[in-house]
C-alpha cells in the first residue's frame, strides 16, 4: 500500500512539472514558430510560383513542337480541298492522330479562317476568333479558355501557321479541353504552403490547386472580383505583397507564363491560415504532452509500453504496405511472441515480394517491378536533384532463329547468362529487369542517361560476343537497343512506348543497333502513316509501275533477261523510294498486290520482248517472306503461267539470306511447290549477311547474286579474295554467278575475266520502262 501511494506522488510530482516546463515552452515558441512558418511559406511560395510557370512555359512549348512536326507534312501543305483523295487522307490522319496524340481534335483552317479538315464532323470558321487574328500573322498561339463552337465546352486552342513557299496559307490548330490544365495543375503537385490559380489575361481562373476549394462552379470566376484590391498589382513585378480582404492578411506573389497570351501563375497565402497552423501545432504538442503523461503513467503503474509499442508499429507497417511500400519489414522485439509474429509477417512480405516483383526463371526483377520503380521516379518528379531518367530497353538478336536452332532448355540458360552479364555491368544505383521474352529494360538514374546507355551497351554487347556459356558449349550473341530519355511532363506508359518504338527501329535497321528516341524517329511515324494511306490508293490511280534492269551474258555477247524492278510516283508527293515504300507495304499486306501486279506485268513484257526480238529472255522477281508464306500469290503463279503459257524455267525468284534461314515448314513448302512448276530461285545480296556457304547447298538455289557492294570496293584486295571465292564455290555448286551494280568497265572487266557468267548494272544501261526498254534494245539488234 505504501508502494502504491508513493508511486502516485511521484507521478504527481512529475505530471506537474512537465506541465509547467511545457507551458513555458509553448509560450516562448509561440512567435518564434509563426514567423519561422512564415519566412518559410513566403520563399515555397515564390519557389511553387516560379517552378510552376516554367513548367506551364514548358508544357506551351511541348504542344506547339508537336504542331509544328504535323505542320510540315507535305500533306498539309500540299492540301487541296478539291482532291477527295486528299481530304480522306489527311481527315484519317487527323483521326488517328487526335488518339494518339497530345491534343483531344485538330482542324486545319484556310487563311480566311474556313475549316478545311478536322477529326470532328462539321466546318466550321474561326474568323472572328481573336487567336486566328495573331495565328495568320505568323504568331505560334494559345488561346484563351474559349467556348468551342463544335461541342460548346470549354477549351485552350493552340495554333500555328502553315507555310507554303514561305506564304501564310492557313493555320494548324490543336485543341485541348481546359480541364488538362487542372490535371497538369495536379501532376505538378499541391503546393501545401499556398493556394494557386492560373489566370488569364482578364483575370479568369483558367485552374487551381487549392484542391479542398477549387470545383468545377469555382471556374471562370474573376480573380480580381475575388481579391479586388489586388488589381493594381498584378501589373507590376513578381513581388510578395500584403494585401487585407475582409480583415485576412494575404500575402501574394505571381510569375508570367511564357508563350501564352499573358497567362500568370498567382499564389497567395492566408495569414489567418499560417495563424490556425501555429495553432494547431499548439494544440499538438499539447496532445503530445498529454499523451506522454498518459504513456508514462502506464509505464509506472503497469509497465505495458513494451506491448503498446509493437502494436503500434505494426500499425504503421499496415499503412506503409497499403500505400505501396513494399520495402518496409518488422522489428525484432523481445517479447518471444511478438517477435515470432514480426518473424511470420516479415516471411510474409518477402514471398508477396517475390511473386509481385521476381522473373521465375532469371530471379531477376520483372516489369512490375520496373514500372514501380519508373512510377516513384515520377512521384518525385518535384524533388530537388539534377539527375536525368533515361530508359534502355534491349532484345537478344535472332532470338527465334536461336529458339528454333537450340531449343527452349539452352535459350532459356542464355536468357539466365545474359542476366547476370547485365547486372553486373551496372551501376548499383541502376534499376535492371526482364520484361519477357529476350527483352530486359535498364532505369538509368544519372547527369547523361544518353552517353551512360551507350557505354552499357557497347560494354554488354562486347560480353555478349565473346560468347556465353549455355552449359554443353558457348555462342556468339549479340543485342540491340531502345532509349528514351524521360520527360517528366509524360506517363509512364508514354516513356515506356517511345523506349519500344526506338527498339524496333534498332532491330529493323541491323544486328547490334541502338537507337535514341527523337523528334525524328516521330516524325517518321507520321511518315509512315502517311504513306501507307496513300499507298491504299497509288495501284488504282496507275502510280505503281514496272522498270526493266538488263541482265548481260559476256560470254553470248548479249542481254539474257531482265530483272524486275517496282517504281511509286505519287500524284500527292512525288517519287517515294523503293527502300522507304517496300517495307511499309509488307506491313501493310500491299506487297501481295504489288507482287502480283509486278508478276503480271512482267510476264507480258517479257512476252513482248521475246515475240519482238526472237529472244527467250529471263524474268527476275523480288519475292519477300510475306509473299512466300501467302498461298494466294503461289495460285496466282500458277494461274498467270496457264494462262500466258510461259515456260515457268524463265522466271527467277530471287530471295533474301534470311529467308533461306528460315526453316519453318510453310515456306520450305512453298519454295518446294514454285520448284515443281519449274520456276528458279537465285540468293540476292549474297555477301552482305551472315549465311553460312553451306546454305547454298539446298538443292533451293540455281542463281547466286554477288553484292553490289563487294562490287563497289572490288579494287581492295580483301574483298578481291571474298569475290573470288564466292565465284570459285557457287561454281562448285554448279550455280550461275551474277555480279549486280556493275557500273563502269572496269569492274565488268575484273569479273568477267574471274568467270562470272552474268553482270547486271548501269554499265549496260539504267533501268527503264518497257517502251524505253525496246528502244535501247532497237541498238542492240
Amino acid at each position: 500500500m505504501f508502494i502504491k501511494s508513493y508511486k502516485n506522488r511521484l507521478l504527481l510530482y512529475i505530471s506537474s512539472t512537465i506541465i509547467i516546463f511545457s507551458i513555458f515552452i509553448i509560450l516562448y515558441n509561440t512567435q518564434f514558430y509563426y514567423n519561422n512558418l512564415l519566412e518559410v511559406s513566403n520563399k515555397k511560395n515564390l519557389s511553387f510560383t516560379k517552378n510552376a510557370s516554367i513548367a506551364y512555359s514548358e508544357w506551351i512549348k511541348k504542344n506547339m513542337r508537336e504542331l509544328d512536326v504535323f505542320s510540315n507534312l507535305d500533306l498539309v501543305k500540299n492540301y487541296n480541298d478539291n482532291d477527295s483523295n486528299q481530304r480522306d487522307a489527311l481527315n484519317l490522319i487527323l483521326k488517328l492522330s487526335g488518339e494518339n496524340s497530345l491534343f483531344d481534335y485538330y482542324y486545319i483552317s484556310n487563311n480566311s479562317g474556313y475549316f478545311l479538315a478536322s477529326n470532328l464532323k462539321g466546318k466550321r470558321s474561326i474568323v472572328e476568333r481573336n487567336y486566328f487574328t495573331r495565328v495568320i500573322s505568323g504568331q505560334n498561339t494559345v488561346s484563351n479558355v474559349i467556348k468551342s463552337s463544335i461541342d460548346k465546352r470549354n477549351v485552350i486552342v493552340f495554333s500555328v501557321p502553315i507555310y507554303k513557299n514561305e506564304k501564310i496559307i492557313g493555320a494548324l490548330s490543336g485543341v485541348k479541353y481546359s480541364n488538362s490544365l487542372d490535371y497538369l495543375m495536379k501532376n505538378f503537385g499541391e503546393n501545401k504552403y499556398s493556394n494557386s490559380y492560373i489566370i488569364d489575361e482578364n483575370g479568369n481562373i483558367l485552374s487551381s490547386n487549392d484542391i479542398k476549394r477549387y470545383n468545377s462552379s469555382y471556374k471562370l470566376k474573376n480573380i480580381y472580383n475575388i481579391k479586388p484590391s489586388t488589381k493594381k498589382f498584378l501589373g507590376f513585378d513578381n513581388v510578395g505583397y500584403l494585401n487585407t480582404y475582409k480583415s485576412n492578411d494575404i500575402n501574394f506573389f505571381f510569375y508570367d507564363i511564357q508563350n501564352t497570351m499573358n497567362w500568370k501563375v498567382i499564389s497567395y497565402s492566408d495569414l489567418n491560415e499560417i495563424r490556425t497552423k501555429v495553432f494547431h501545432s499548439i494544440m499538438f504538442e499539447v496532445g503530445y504532452i498529454t499523451i506522454l503523461l498518459f504513456l508514462g503513467a502506464i509505464f509506472i503503474n503497469k509497465n505495458s509500453q513494451m506491448i503498446l509499442e509493437p502494436l503500434s508499429s505494426f500499425g504503421i507497417i499496415f499503412d506503409e504496405v497499403t500505400s505501396g511500400n513494399y520495402d518496409i519489414r518488422a522489428k525484432k522485439y523481445k517479447i518471444i511472441e511478438i517477435e515470432n509474429m514480426s518473424h511470420k509477417f516479415n516471411m510474409l512480405m518477402e514471398k508477396i515480394v517475390d511473386v509481385l516483383f521476381k522473373d521465375r526463371l532469371t530471379k531477376m526483377n520483372n516489369y512490375n517491378y520496373f514500372i514501380f520503380q519508373l512510377e516513384k521516379k515520377f512521384d518525385n518528379r518535384n524533388s530537388s536533384y539534377n539527375n536525368k531518367i533515361g530508359v534502355l530497353l534491349f532484345g537478344i538478336d535472332n532470338f527465334k532463329l536461336l529458339n528454333d536452332t537450340f531449343g527452349f532448355e539452352i535459350c532459356n540458360k542464355l536468357l539466365v547468362e545474359t542476366s547476370e552479364l547485365a547486372l553486373s555491368s551496372l551501376n548499383e544505383d541502376f534499376t535492371f529487369s526482364r520484361l519477357g521474352g529476350d527483352e530486359f529494360a535498364i532505369l538509368i538514374t544519372c547527369e547523361d542517361p544518353e552517353l551512360e546507355s551507350y557505354k552499357i551497351f557497347k560494354k554488354l554487347n562486347n560480353q555478349l560476343n565473346n560468347g556465353v556459356d549455355y552449359g554443353s558449349g558457348n555462342v556468339n550473341l549479340s543485342i540491340s537497343a531502345g532509349v528514351t530519355i524521360v520527360n517528366m511532363e509524360e506517363n509512364y506508359l508514354e516513356v515506356m512506348n517511345n523506349a519500344y518504338i526506338a527498339l524496333n527501329k534498332a532491330k529493323n535497321r541491323h544486328n547490334s543497333s541502338i537507337e535514341i528516341f527523337n523528334d525524328e524517329i516521330k516524325y517518321d511515324i507520321y511518315e509512315v502513316a502517311e504513306l501507307s494511306l496513300l499507298m491504299k490508293n497509288a495501284m488504282e490511280n496507275s502510280e505503281i509501275t514496272i522498270n526493266y534492269q538488263p541482265i548481260y551474258s559476256h560470254k553470248q555477247n548479249k542481254i539474257r533477261g531482265f530483272e524486275s524492278l517496282i517504281r511509286w510516283e505519287s500524284k500527292t508527293i512525288g517519287i517515294v523510294e523503293p527502300v522507304k515504300f517496300i517495307p511499309i507495304a509488307e506491313n501493310n499486306g500491299m506487297i501481295l498486290p504489288i507482287g502480283i501486279f509486278a508478276l503480271e506485268n512482267g510476264i507480258i513484257d517479257i512476252l513482248k520482248l521475246n515475240s519482238k526480238f526472237n529472244e527467250n529472255f529471263i524474268l527476275h522477281l523480288n519475292v519477300s517472306y510475306i509473299q512466300l508464306l501467302n498461298t494466294i500469290y503461289i495460285n496466282k503463279l500458277e494461274e498467270l503461267l496457264d494462262k500466258y503459257k510461259y515456260d515457268p524455267k524463265n522466271i527467277v525468284f530471287e530471295i533474301t539470306e534470311k529467308i533461306l534461314l528460315d526453316e519453318s515448314g510453310d515456306i520450305i513448302t512453298n519454295i518446294r511447290r514454285i520448284k515443281r512448276l519449274g520456276c528458279r530461285f537465285g540468293l540476292d545480296d549474297f555477301g552482305s549477311g551472315f549465311t553460312s556457304i553451306t546454305n547454298l547447298n539446298k538443292n533451293i538455289l540455281s542463281i547466286v547474286k554477288i553484292d553490289n557492294k563487294l562490287i563497289d570496293n572490288f579494287q581492295d584486295e580483301s574483298i578481291k579474295l571474298i569475290i573470288e571465292s564466292i565465284i570459285l564455290i557457287a561454281k562448285k555448286f554448279g550455280l550461275y554467278i551474277i555480279a549486280e551494280g556493275v557500273e563502269n568497265k572496269n569492274q565488268f572487266d575484273y569479273l568477267t575475266q574471274n568467270g562470272c557468267d552474268l553482270v547486271e548494272g548501269h554499265y549496260i544501261f539504267k533501268a527503264k520502262n518497257i517502251d524505253n526498254v525496246i528502244k535501247k534494245l532497237e541498238e542492240f539488234y
